[in-house]
């Protein structure tokens, strides 16, 4: 699985907060999941780590509408902290105008031995690689009424929506977006 994500640490943080993002929604991010490589990781080495998706708000009701769009539509009454009976049990609004909020939020940035913390960022040394072209080659001819030549481009970008990353792919002005993790089944 690709993680084209950056690493949410300390800096990162206090530089969100700086340019206004005050709420941040987590949530479980099996795409980060990994073994530990040893030291300045995760973990000891050979230890899983747990990996979590920070996505961060400037505004509230953007993170509430996150929070809504992972709860499901039978929770209501959303607010700052845990989300009772949500599909992810790990899913979790921070309000850093709350102090507790605030510290645990700069406990988990700091680092935390067996759990490592994303941002829906793209880290600038991410490059897709080959495979992931075959596999969008192969999403394309299974599933899209497109048969591009040899020479033809199909073009792609990527987003988030909600934590979920999605490729947007265009070819002779058609675009479908497609979540990654269906591109790479």
């Amino acid at each position: 699985m690709v993680n084209p994500f950056v690493r949410f640490d300390t800096q990162l943080l206090h530089a969100l907060r700086q340019s206004g993002h005050e709420w941040f929604v987590r949530q479980t991010y099996s795409r980060g999941d990994r073994i530990s490589m040893g030291i300045g990781d995760c973990g000891p080495k050979g230890q899983f780590c747990r990996a979590f998706l920070m996505t961060p708000y400037m505004v509230e009701q953007k993170a509430l509408e996150h929070l809504q769009a992972l709860a499901g539509p039978a929770t209501t009454g959303l607010k700052a902290g845990p989300v009772i009976g949500a599909p992810d049990p790990h899913l979790f609004l921070y309000d850093a105008h709350l102090r507790e909020h605030l510290d645990r939020l700069e406990k988990a940035a700091a680092g935390i031995a067996g759990f490592l913390l994303y941002a829906p960022m793209l880290d600038d040394h991410y490059k897709p690689g080959e495979e992931l072209a075959k596999k969008i080659r192969a999403y394309i001819s299974r599933h899209l009424p497109w048969r591009p030549d040899r020479g033809s481009d199909v073009l792609s970008d990527i987003s988030v929506r909600y934590g979920e990353i999605l490729l947007t792919l265009r070819f002779k002005g058609q675009e479908v977006q497609v979540p990654l993790s269906e591109i790479e089944q």
